[in-house]
Formats: C-alpha cells, sequence, structure tokens
C-alpha cells in the first residue's frame, strides 16, 4: 500500500502543479479540469492514508497510535478546519491507544470526515 501512497502523493504533486500553471489564465474550461483533477488526487490520497490507517488499526492500533508520535506534525495551522482535522487526528490517535475496534473506527471516521471537509475548504 505505500507504493500506492508514493503514486498519490506523486499525482498530487503533478495535478497541483497544472492547476497552478492554468490558476491565471482565461481559459475556464481548462481551469475547472485541473482543478477537478486536482481535487480528485487529493481525495484519493486522503482514501489511501484512512485506508492505510485502517489496516494498520487491524494488526496492533496501539502500535500505529506510537509511531505516528515519532512522526512531524499534523496540520500544524491555525486556520479553523486546520484546528479541527488535527483535533480528529488526536481525538483517534487517543482512541487507538486505550479503545475497542469499534470506537477506533467511529474516531477514524470522524478524521476522515474533518479531513475532506479540510479539503473542500482548501478547494474553495
Amino acid at each position: 500500500m505505500s507504493g500506492d501512497l508514493v503514486q498519490a502523493t506523486e499525482a498530487i504533486r503533478l495535478h497541483r502543479q497544472g492547476y497552478e500553471r492554468l490558476r491565471h489564465g482565461i481559459d475556464l474550461l481548462a481551469i475547472t479540469k485541473a482543478r477537478n483533477d486536482y481535487g480528485m488526487a487529493c481525495l484519493a490520497w486522503i482514501d489511501l492514508c484512512v485506508s492505510k490507517a485502517e489496516s494498520d488499526d487491524q494488526h496492533d492500533p496501539v502500535w500505529a497510535a506510537r509511531s505516528f508520535e515519532r512522526g512531524r506534525p499534523v496540520f500544524t495551522g491555525g486556520k479553523p478546519r486546520d484546528v479541527q482535522v488535527r483535533e480528529a487526528w488526536l481525538d483517534y490517535q487517543s482512541a487507538r491507544i486505550g479503545a475497542d475496534l469499534e470506537t477506533i473506527g467511529r474516531a477514524r471516521e470522524a478524521w476522515r470526515v474533518a479531513f475532506v471537509a479540510w479539503l473542500q475548504d482548501l478547494m474553495v
């Protein structure tokens, strides 16, 4: 799955570059297509992140939570959606450490919803 995540990340980079090149032009159809492609690449990346997290939870949720503690901070911005997705992420990590798989699943879904809402704000 990590190869899929790398490919999804690369797709985001390529679509973002295409969108940025067109954004200030006058071809509205091309701009709309590029923006749509960029947004769909971002959604695919979010789905892969959530799928990988779910797979990690099935294997060992405590290990998964602790492995992320050693990583870089997630969503450090101060915008309201940044705060919401960061809080959902932290709630999810807490659930992974001490809860059953059903509670972990609900927390993961709340994180996914916040993540998608963050993307929607980004695309506006």
